[in-house]
């Protein structure tokens, strides 16, 4: 009779660990949730953000010569030097091949 209760109180002790050990495991599962929901949320609204007051500068913006000088021109001139570094080893190699009977 002892046996059987003290077989009985160690399974219900170890239910009880168990139980704790489950709600430690959704607790923290709920965390991590929560903080990658908010991550996401705290993403999005930068982004929002960055986009609004982009929005803005450039409908408020009067002065064109200043959109001109500070924005187009760095663009263009940004995408020439990476088409020239794109097309200057296959311009070699067009050269070296259009001309191999002269050299």
């Amino acid at each position: 009779m002892v046996l059987i209760n003290i077989r009985v109180m160690m399974n219900e002790r170890q239910t009880i660990k168990n139980e704790k050990q489950m709600s430690i495991i959704q607790h923290h599962k709920k965390n991590r949730f929560f903080e990658e929901s908010s991550m996401k949320h705290f993403i999005f609204m930068i982004f929002f953000i960055a986009i609004d007051v982009t929005v803005r500068f450039f409908f408020f913006l009067r002065n064109r010569v200043f959109l001109f000088i500070f924005f187009v021109i760095p663009i263009t001139s940004n995408l020439q030097n990476e088409f020239a570094e794109a097309g200057s080893n296959s311009t070699i190699r067009l050269f070296f091949h259009q001309n191999k009977h002269k050299i």
